[in-house]
């Protein structure tokens, strides 16, 4: 009996033994399985972080980009615009002057021969042009016929000036200012046209519908004088390209 007494109580020894070591080992496991978990954790939550930073860094690089260029292409604009308005508003107003009927003119019958000689000696056209002036019966028809073709040739000139400059540069204009520029070109290339036809066929029958019609574009000029100072004041700033 006292033999299984003592057993008895080296298994209970045992089992309680046994249990505290299972609770010694379960807090073990626990504290380390926290640990895991928390390392596990904060790794993750860097890799999200740098991610995050990565993607952050990329999108202030492209705004910063997209600014720097808006910058750029308004600065551009800036000075293109003008220099395309001056030449547009000079070439438009020298052409509306040599098609115009009211013409200044020299009256050659009531000048003097010296005052004629004087005339001669100051125009800007070729010796044998002049001779040809002093030969001439209808000196007035001559001279208008001469200046004529000389201011016409000029103004020629500035259009196409004007036209290769809105050629090359023109992709630095708005295109609304840019298609209503392109047609008042267009009138006055068509204008010029037809009254280098007019003066080279005097006997012919007289053309003057696109002369016409550019008579009829003063108010399509101020419109465009309007948006061009409205282009040039304009505080807001456009982040958004416009298509060509």
């Amino acid at each position: 009996m006292e033999t299984l007494k003592a057993i008895a109580q080296l298994i209970g020894t045992i089992v309680i033994a046994g249990g505290f070591l299972s609770i010694f080992i379960y807090q073990i496991f626990k504290y380390l399985g926290a640990k895991w978990l928390d390392s596990k954790f904060e790794a993750r939550l860097q890799a999200l972080k740098h991610s995050h930073d990565k993607e952050l860094e990329a999108l202030r690089y492209k705004i910063a980009g997209m600014l720097d260029r808006t910058a750029k292409l308004h600065q551009r604009e800036f000075e293109v615009l003008p220099e395309a308005w001056t030449k547009l508003y000079t070439t438009y107003w020298n052409a509306i002057q040599l098609i115009s009927p009211l013409q200044e003119r020299p009256d050659f019958q009531r000048m003097t021969a010296l005052e004629l000689d004087e005339f001669i000696e100051k125009w800007d056209i070729p010796d044998s042009q002049k001779q040809g002036f002093r030969k001439a019966q209808d000196k007035g028809l001559f001279y208008r016929e001469k200046i004529d073709f000389i201011r016409l040739n000029k103004i020629e000139h500035m259009a196409r000036d004007i036209g290769q400059y809105i050629g090359t540069s023109g992709i630095f204009i708005s295109p609304a200012i840019r298609t209503e520029i392109e047609d008042i070109i267009q009138r006055i290339w068509k204008a010029l046209i037809e009254f280098r036809t007019n003066i080279e066929c005097p006997h012919a029958s007289q053309a003057h519908d696109s002369i016409g019609a550019l008579y009829k574009s003063n108010e399509k000029m101020e419109s465009i004088k309007k948006i061009v100072y409205e282009r040039l004041w304009s505080t807001e700033i456009e982040g958004k390209p416009q298509s060509p």
